[in-house]
């Protein structure tokens, strides 16, 4: 059998060294799963720019501003041994004077459904020309100031096992003004410390302690690429309506509530909410109870939630959000995945924004913690969307059809944005099979291939040592499934089904583009797998469903799930030949490779 590499990289031409940048962190030697740093930079800008050019990365995202105001937040998702890094464009903000360059950097450590493993490390590199022709550069060094945030707790539990970030935020907590002019760093504040990772590898490749996993990819089979898709777009979407609010009376602590779910910690009372002009809205705590308002976005929605609150130091409020809800449901919409924020006040007018993006369309504020009346504004969503090339306007005369049409594409913004995802609010994991379908209406409808191309190179880096695929990747999930198969724990493994499916994603790809680029280097992985089916026939010639070790074969349908093993081998085995003959050969024979 042909050797092939788990992980080929890319030709040198598409490889970035970010040098002289370097990667930092706050100076320690471990990094607790949802830390947050903060790093600030200021720079002079002596006279208008002609350009303002660079790249900015992080494990697990950052968030960037300028002087305060928020410029950009990614990387999108990536296998930890090839990430991507983002672009930055900046002279729009960079003005002749001082500015400061924040950036907020969340590790989320172990196991989010976009981000399978790694260590932390920021680095930034940012090149400024003049009119005249003047260049300099900035980069990410031990001379920027770093803060270990206690605002946001490190170390705090993960939300879900496909999802790391639990947020809890304590603005008394957070040195207001850390990202603008005239701040005054005090002891709190330390030198970076510099990473010993090269400026062309990920930090998954550094030597810093890995207390959680133990875990270093090698050198030789990393690297840092340039980002493949345009950044995504934010505009903030306000909530169409309150539509019910809660008097909440606890018979538990809510935060035992919030943390393990006790039974009957709570009941409700229907609450009448006094508006306190356009878009705002007042309520009177009285330290006992608390108070729930559900607010609905007219559409569904990928993207940060935020409100702003009038209300004393050490007001609380939980967050919510969920994609379904019908009023008159669960007072709190707490229901599923533990979709939810907490934020401290620190006292006066704030507004909190969620530092991790959701999928809702449902926003629910539940109030508590001080007797005062709070007043509510300002609620809605910096929703995140691809810059898709074209914008589809399917118009029909039924209005049924034409909400069909209408939420056909609106889920596709949502679903297909860096990854394409089976369930961004669930679990946010991009999938061959399950989540791959919304590409053919990205290639056919919205005139968008890059997405697409994308999601092949990351898919196909999730290639296991024996030959088949992670069949979602990257993503924590099946990291987690592998050592459970091997005990006999779930019957989630690596699905190879899925795995037949990426060798139609690939012949989709070159069918709607004829790009033999973007598929040579996931048919070169893809060859290994076509090797692993031939390794597992049988006597008789057929591929097995069962026992098969650490994979399985799933094809999700009651009707193979009960005493019909044959009926779903068949269905394999149909599915397996229709790939090799009308997916992997024409892609063969359009790369050169008859034999």
């Amino acid at each position: 059998m042909p050797q092939f590499s788990a992980l080929t990289l890319p030709d040198a031409s598409r490889r970035l060294d970010l040098s002289p940048a370097r990667w930092i962190w706050y100076p320690s030697e471990r990094t607790l799963p949802n830390t947050v740093v903060l790093f600030r930079h200021t720079i002079n800008i002596p006279a208008p720019l002609r350009s303002a050019i660079g790249w900015i990365a992080a494990d697990s995202r950052y968030l960037l501003t300028i002087d305060g105001v928020r410029v950009q937040w990614g990387p999108a998702p990536a296998d930890p041994r090839r990430m991507e890094v983002d672009p930055l464009e900046l002279q729009r903000l960079l003005t002749p004077g001082n500015h400061t360059i924040g950036v907020t950097v969340l590790y989320y450590g172990v196991g989010d459904g976009t981000h399978p493993v790694g260590k932390p490390g920021f680095i930034f590199t940012l090149t400024t020309t003049s009119a005249d022709g003047t260049t300099a550069t900035l980069v990410s060094d031990d001379s920027w100031q770093s803060h270990l945030s206690t605002a946001w707790p490190a170390g705090n539990y993960k939300r879900w096992y496909v999802r790391a970030f639990q947020e809890m935020f304590d603005a008394r907590k957070h040195p207001p003004g850390w990202d603008t002019n005239g701040f005054l760093t005090d002891g709190r504040w330390l030198h970076a410390m510099v990473v010993d990772c090269p400026p062309s590898l990920p930090p998954s490749c550094s030597s810093y302690p890995d207390h959680l996993l133990d875990a270093r990819a090698t050198r030789n089979g990393s690297c840092l690429v340039p980002r493949s898709i345009p950044m995504l777009r934010e505009h903030p979407v306000p909530v169409d309506a309150l539509v019910e609010a809660y008097t909440i009376t606890w018979h538990r602590p809510a935060e035992e509530y919030f943390d393990v779910l006790p039974p009957n910690a709570f009941t409700a009372a229907p609450l009448t909410v006094t508006s306190a002009g356009a878009g705002s809205w007042s309520v009177d705590l009285d330290g006992a109870t608390a108070k729930a308002l559900t607010f609905a976005l007219r559409d569904q929605h990928v993207g940060f939630p935020y409100f702003t609150i009038d209300a004393p130091a050490g007001t609380i409020v939980e967050l919510m959000v969920q994609e379904g809800h019908t009023p008159g449901g669960p007072p709190l919409l707490n229901t599923h995945f533990h979709a939810w924020a907490r934020f401290v006040c620190a006292g006066g007018v704030q507004t909190f924004q969620t530092l991790d993006y959701e999928a809702a369309r449902w926003i629910q504020l539940h109030i508590r913690g001080t007797a005062a009346k709070v007043t509510i504004s300002n609620v809605g969503m910096l929703r995140r969307v691809f810059p898709w090339p074209v914008e589809p306007r399917a118009s029909v005369n039924e209005p049924a059809l034409q909400r069909l049409m209408d939420s056909c594409v609106n889920t596709l913004y949502n679903s297909a944005q860096e990854t394409a995802v089976d369930g961004m609010g669930r679990e946010r994991q991009q999938y061959s099979g399950d989540g791959a379908h919304q590409l053919h209406a990205a290639y056919m409808t919205f005139g968008e291939a890059r997405i697409g191309a994308r999601f092949l190179a990351t898919f196909s880096q999730g290639l296991m040592i024996d030959g088949y695929f992670f069949d979602c990747w990257p993503a924590y999930d099946r990291l987690a499934r592998v050592m459970e198969r091997q005990l006999d724990m779930t019957p989630w493994g690596p699905l190879l089904d899925h795995s037949v499916g990426f060798g139609f994603d690939i012949f989709h790809h070159h069918l709607y583009t004829a790009d033999t680029a973007a598929v040579r280097e996931p048919f070169i992985r893809y060859q290994r797998f076509v090797h692993y089916l031939h390794s597992i026939r049988q006597e008789d010639g057929l591929l097995p469903v069962t026992d098969l070790g650490i994979p399985a074969v799933w094809i999700d349908h009651v009707a193979y799930q009960y005493g019909k093993p044959l009926h779903k081998q068949c269905a394999f085995n149909l599915y397996a030949a229709a790939m090799l003959r009308s997916a992997f050969a024409p892609v063969a024979r359009a790369l050169g490779h008859a034999d």
